[in-house]
């Protein structure tokens, strides 16, 4: 028997699912999963690294965001603000440098507060802030001692009364 079948273009369709954009300010636990460094065809000065993750709890659990520094690029401002995102992964991460992406950010997890991009389009949510998250114990093993208080001196002339 001789079956006469055509494959159609949605047959190879991944299934696009629709998610509602998640409201601004919006603060999620978020892991990083994947690295990926991007390269340009149309300028191939331009260099990049994509971080991939997703909300780990919440109404929001498993929704995939990236988050995109730029290495190099003819324009140094493009550069500047690679280096900004960087700094404000860094803060979040309770990091003073990113050594290894892998082992300082790779399913570490972190607060994230959830911006959405004017006028929307396919992705219209990014991620706006970074902050240390509670069960973050790199950071927290990282995080300065605080000295103990000190009593200030009594002034001059003043009698101090024992209790």
């Amino acid at each position: 028997m001789q079956l006469n079948y055509q494959p159609q273009e949605s047959d190879f369709a991944e299934e696009k699912k629709e998610f509602p954009v998640i409201p601004d300010g919006t603060k999620c636990s978020f892991q990083f999963s994947e690295e990926e460094i991007i390269t340009s065809p149309k300028n191939p000065q331009w260099q990049g690294l994509k971080l991939k993750g997703q909300i780990t709890d919440g109404e929001y659990s498993g929704r995939k965001l990236d988050e995109m520094i730029t290495i190099a690029s003819h324009d140094p401002r493009h550069v500047t603000y690679g280096r900004q995102t960087q700094g404000k992964i860094m803060k979040g991460f309770g990091l003073a440098a990113i050594n290894d992406t892998q082992t300082d950010l790779m399913f570490t997890p972190v607060t994230i507060t959830v911006g959405v991009k004017k006028g929307g389009g396919d992705f219209p949510n990014y991620i706006k802030a970074y902050e240390v998250h509670p069960h973050n114990v790199k950071a927290q093993a990282q995080q300065p001692v605080q000295p103990a208080a000190q009593q200030p001196a009594p002034a001059q002339g003043v009698p101090t009364i024992p209790f």
